[in-house]
């Protein structure tokens, strides 16, 4: 999927009875192997970033997986997935959000 540098963010949401503490970003260049790794803080069931925050490489394309992190640091990922990240044009549209459910 592309993602314009700047404006498309990742999105994602979890069930409702469910409360994890925070989340772990991870994103690299190649599968399994993350060079940025971040926290973003629980709460609310949909959760987003900017695909900015991925960017520690330049653009292209990184690998990125969420994971969901309680207060015990029991930890559940999600299936990693691509995310192609470009400058913006007047010709290139891309989805503004990726969903993760």
């Amino acid at each position: 999927m592309d993602a314009i540098l700047g404006t498309s963010k990742i999105r994602w949401g979890y069930p409702v009875q469910q409360n994890p503490d925070h989340f772990k970003i991870s994103a690299g260049r190649s599968t399994g192997s993350y060079g940025t790794v971040f926290a973003v803080p629980g709460g609310g069931a949909v959760r987003e970033v900017l695909c900015n925050a991925i960017n520690y490489d330049g653009l292209g394309t990184y690998y990125v997986r969420i994971t969901a992190v309680d207060a015990n640091n029991n930890e559940a990922d999600s299936s990693e997935f691509t995310v192609n990240l470009v400058n913006p044009t007047d010709s290139l549209e891309a989805p503004i959000s990726v969903s993760v459910w």
